[in-house]
């Protein structure tokens, strides 16, 4: 923030997750740097505009971050009013969450996508999912919970990878004296993470290039394979990429 305030610029483009977000605005606007009278425009994306409940807890909790210092190095705490007058010298962007208009097959992908066997862990005595789930995950077709605790009401998902390893079993804190947690997915919701759709696409370019460019590629023979060779009707729309002399690697069109 400080070297926002030294320099000449008035057009911050902000790219943190949403916790870090309220903290750096926070800060922001304490310097006259933030705010629909300070003379700059913060564009924030979807990291902070898909969770702006996060955010302006960061923005207006006395002690945001406890884990980052003293409590009196933090900047003021602000108001919800002033936190609603400061966001209108903000723009926010989201990425596109439905591709039907864009995409031809993107309501056979997501119809195969809710199909998959949900992976949230189950009550083994009274099925469903875990009683003691504490995130939800919601879509068009209901709301279902995840990130359960393991124990004698709920057993994750047994998938595992290539190496054994169990796929929706995690140790969140690190302790083993506490029980990992079932950190599964909840497809027969409908729910689907606005990233889900450009992983997809970005997976099957690669492999297009990888394909084109044989055993033994380089990184830079890829991506020159990339920009020349891929070229498909992707889940969010057309993929191709740029290849001219001002301006290499860039999606091309469908975006």
């Amino acid at each position: 923030v400080n070297a926002i305030v030294s320099s000449n610029t008035r057009i911050v483009f902000m790219m943190a997750q949403a916790s870090t977000s309220g903290l750096i605005l926070r800060e922001a606007y304490s310097q006259g740097v933030f705010g629909s009278d300070s003379g700059y425009v913060w564009f924030l994306t979807d990291a902070a505009t898909t969770a702006m409940g996060t955010v302006l807890s960061s923005m207006t909790l006395t002690d945001p971050c406890p884990d980052c210092g003293e409590v009196a190095d933090a900047p003021p705490a602000m108001t919800e009013a002033e936190c609603a007058a400061a966001m209108k010298g903000a723009v926010g962007m989201s990425p596109v969450t439905d591709f039907s208009g864009m995409s031809s097959i993107y309501a056979a992908w997501t119809s195969r996508f809710a199909s998959q066997v949900d992976t949230v862990g189950a009550d083994p005595s009274a099925g469903g999912v875990c009683a003691d789930a504490v995130s939800a995950l919601s879509g068009d077709s209901g709301t279902s919970m995840t990130n359960a605790p393991m124990g004698d009401t709920c057993v994750c998902s047994s998938e595992v990878d290539s190496a054994g390893r169990p796929l929706w079993q995690l140790d969140h804190d690190g302790d083993d004296s506490t029980p990992d947690r079932c950190v599964g997915m909840a497809y027969s919701t409908g729910y689907i993470s606005g990233y889900a759709p450009y992983a997809y696409d970005g997976i099957v370019a690669f492999a297009q290039a990888a394909t084109v460019a044989g055993d033994g590629f380089s990184g830079g023979t890829l991506l020159e394979t990339l920009r020349l060779n891929v070229s498909f009707e992707g889940v969010t729309g057309q993929v191709e990429f740029t290849n001219r002399d001002d301006n290499k690697g860039d999606r091309e069109v469908g975006v």
